[in-house]
């Protein structure tokens, strides 16, 4: 219920109407929240393989395939990108080194260490935390609907953590569930 919940106040916050005017993009991030989710469930079962050994091959793979693709799609991007200005240069290595390595790598040791229905709903307080920086940092707009949906993720968060007071983190070995041990 709380996953839901959860869930359905994210929605209330990024619903836009003209989102279904944008189908082929709709399906592109439906498809990669697919990918990621199976990802996410697939590191569990990744044994004796440490966390940034797992994230560096991710970053080379990714750099194999988007690096072309920006290249070809972007080229002024590339040819402008010696005159990027400071603070676009830290909010890129912000992205690279805080939500790249920090985050993913963070999100794994998490992942090893409790269970995924746990851990997962967490991620849904993303939406509620952009939009508040967004507003914060760029003064941008919070409507009714998005206090609404922030409430409702909110609440939907404190009820599967309530729900998951009884269970107790790992101290090692292997995670609840699977037999994976993921090196720190």
């Amino acid at each position: 219920v709380g996953t839901l919940l959860a869930f359905l106040g994210v929605v209330v916050i990024v619903f836009d109407p003209q989102l279904l005017t944008e189908i082929p993009g709709l399906i592109v991030m439906l498809a990669a929240t697919l990918v990621w989710a199976f990802g996410t469930i697939l590191q569990r079962t990744l044994a004796g393989i440490s966390v940034l050994n797992i994230f560096g091959w991710n970053g080379l793979m990714g750099t194999v395939v988007l690096l072309p693709a920006s290249i070809v799609m972007e080229p002024r991007a590339i040819e402008a990108s010696p005159h990027m200005t400071l603070a676009v240069a830290g909010w890129f290595i912000f992205t690279a080194v805080g939500s790249g390595v920090v985050g993913q790598c963070g999100m794994a040791r998490l992942l090893h260490r409790h269970p995924i229905n746990m851990i997962l709903p967490l991620l849904l307080l993303v939406p509620v935390i952009s939009v508040i920086t967004a507003w914060l940092v760029f003064d941008s707009p919070v409507t009714p609907l998005m206090l609404l949906g922030g409430a409702l993720a909110l609440i939907g968060v404190a009820v599967v953590n309530a729900s998951n007071q009884s269970v107790t983190p790992t101290t090692g070995g292997s995670p609840p569930s699977t037999t994976a041990q993921i090196k720190n």
